[in-house]
């Protein structure tokens, strides 16, 4: 995700350099189990702040940060479950939540570019374009390694195809990331998952078992954010 940060400052203007993002991203990764669900971000943007970021392309950058990851999820999720949920409730709302998630792809820019950043320094269509392509890719990655935990319980997922695993994961995480009144969407991810994945299994025994990619997030953010420190460490801080 530091990759996607970075994306986003360049797409708003912001001139930061790769490995900046990503030693803020990865030392500030506690923050993001603190409760409230919001203190990673802002510890963020109090490091950007120090850089001298004035405060129109220091929210711009963060707006395309959540704006990207959540606009495609829907977007994307969204087309993806209404071809399997059909004329069915949850279909509609995927359906619904596609539209949304394709009119904020392409009024993004016109708004950031009206409401926050002023010429000359308003996004530029280039940019704008390579950063939905890397966070298309950054969706396929974390999209593979919930297929691949998921896959591991084969009485959860037999004859549910791929695809659909992919699109209930990227439109359950939406759900929740928009559910403010649950910290990073925890248990509504899960509920809203699960009930979508095997609704005949119980929804309990089913929640349970997706919260557990949880776990393995936050395995490999400690993981990372150890390694980090260590490096910081042995070699005084040249990173």
């Amino acid at each position: 995700m530091a990759w996607g940060t970075w994306i986003s400052a360049r797409t708003s203007g912001v001139n930061i350099s790769y490995v900046f993002a990503f030693r803020t991203y990865v030392t500030r990764l506690p923050a993001r189990y603190l409760p409230g669900g919001i203190w990673h971000t802002a510890s963020r943007v109090m490091d950007f702040s120090r850089q001298g970021i004035n405060h129109p392309q220091l929210t711009a950058l963060f707006v395309f940060e959540y704006f990207f990851v959540l606009s495609i999820a829907f977007s994307m999720g969204g087309a993806g479950l209404y071809y399997f949920q059909g004329q069915t409730y949850w279909g509609w709302i995927a359906l619904m939540s596609m539209v949304g998630g394709i009119v904020s792809i392409f009024s993004m820019p016109y708004i950031i570019n009206r409401m926050l950043l002023v010429a000359p320094h308003g996004i530029d269509g280039r940019s704008y374009f390579w950063g939905l392509i890397i966070y298309l890719y950054i969706w396929m990655v974390l999209s593979a390694s919930f297929v691949f935990y998921l896959t591991s319980f084969p009485s959860l997922t037999q004859n549910i195809p791929l695809l659909e695993i992919i699109s209930t994961y990227m439109f359950a995480w939406a759900i929740g990331f928009v559910s403010f009144f649950a910290p990073q969407g925890i248990g509504v991810f899960e509920v809203v998952s699960g009930n979508l994945l095997n609704p005949s299994l119980h929804l309990a025994s089913v929640a349970v078992l997706i919260a557990g990619f949880r776990i393995v997030i936050f395995i490999g953010d400690m993981t990372l954010w150890s390694l980090l420190k260590i490096y910081h460490y042995f070699f005084n801080n040249h990173i």
